[in-house]
């Protein structure tokens, strides 16, 4: 089996979809020029950015369950424990330090949110497909039943970061989950298969999500199970969309496939080059500045990745 079938290309091409739209997003953020609708809604709501960081997790989700049976099967459940255990505090520790020594100030941000994420989720990988779909949808039902005398203090309290801070990672932790159960099921689907119970599974989430809207309002900052859901059924049909995708063309979406294969490497990346150009041109920039260099930082990300990508350098922690 070659490299990029075994890899597949579709989860790639997904992944790299979510950091092709991150990493502009997360660069325009800070400009007020930018307009409302390239960035994240301020409360209830959802924009198109809101559903990339959902799309990443359910991506990480997926590819987390592949993974760690193979890993074990080669090195065991002690090794393969401790690895997956020290890859997230890795995440965790990157992510607090970086952001510290930036802003000089606690926060909360989307490295520390997947290291933590990645801790909770370690022990459901034990189980089987099943029981981790149902758990991933229990997790949902328990933050909404203490949402009120917890969480929605916690959420209130880390509004700013955007993902719930520390007590997010709980709501979070069920798309990785739930994905993990999904992708586990979808590899052993033939490829029509495969195109039509994802269809399937996101229409039906989105309508669940859409249903729950009428008493609870979508919002990414208080990640309510509305938004949760919309946001899991959308990333399972864009995943569809990359599985037609691949059926037809058969090989590599330029850059998006050389993106998703070296994710964190390009966020983290990116993120640099945003922090540089804050400090050179400020952020009070015009309207056209301010898109110029938002892009300029996503094409010296793009050309990294092509070339790393060329180069069959993929960061793995």
């Amino acid at each position: 089996m070659s490299e990029t079938k075994e890899r597949l290309r579709f989860l790639d091409s997904l992944r790299g979809f979510t950091i092709f739209l991150m990493i502009p997003i997360n660069a325009a953020m800070e400009y007020n020029s930018i307009p409302f609708w390239f960035k994240h809604a301020s409360s209830s709501g959802v924009l198109p950015a809101d559903f990339i960081m959902p799309s990443f997790l359910f991506a990480l989700g997926f590819s987390s369950c592949l993974s760690f049976q193979k890993r074990i099967k080669r090195d065991g459940i002690l090794k393969t424990v401790w690895h997956l255990i020290y890859r997230n505090l890795i995440l965790f520790a990157a992510g607090s330090i970086g952001f510290f020594l930036v802003y000089k100030q606690r926060n909360w941000e989307i490295l520390q949110m997947l290291g933590l994420v990645g801790l909770i989720s370690i022990p459901f990988l034990f189980l089987p497909k099943h029981l981790r779909l149902i758990s991933s949808f229990l997790i949902i039902l328990f933050v909404e039943i203490f949402r009120k005398i917890f969480f929605q203090r916690y959420f209130n309290l880390w509004y700013s970061s955007g993902i719930g801070g520390p007590s997010g990672a709980i709501p979070l932790s069920s798309i990785v989950i739930g994905s993990s159960a999904f992708g586990e099921y979808i590899v052993q689907l033939d490829d029509k298969r495969k195109v039509s119970f994802s269809i399937i599974c996101g229409l039906t989430l989105v309508l669940i999500a859409n249903i729950i809207n009428i008493f609870q309002k979508f919002n990414k900052h208080l990640l309510t199970s509305s938004y949760l859901l919309l946001t899991s059924g959308i990333a399972i049909i864009f995943l569809a969309i990359f599985i037609i995708i691949d059926l037809f063309v058969k090989k590599d979406i330029p850059i998006l496939c050389s993106l998703g294969r070296n994710p964190l490497l390009c966020y983290i990346f990116g993120g640099i080059l945003t922090l540089i150009a804050r400090f050179i041109f400020g952020i009070q920039l015009s309207a056209l500045y301010a898109w110029i260099v938002t892009l300029i930082v996503l094409i010296i990300v793009c050309t990294l990745a092509v070339f790393l990508d060329k180069k069959k350098l993929w960061l793995k922690l």
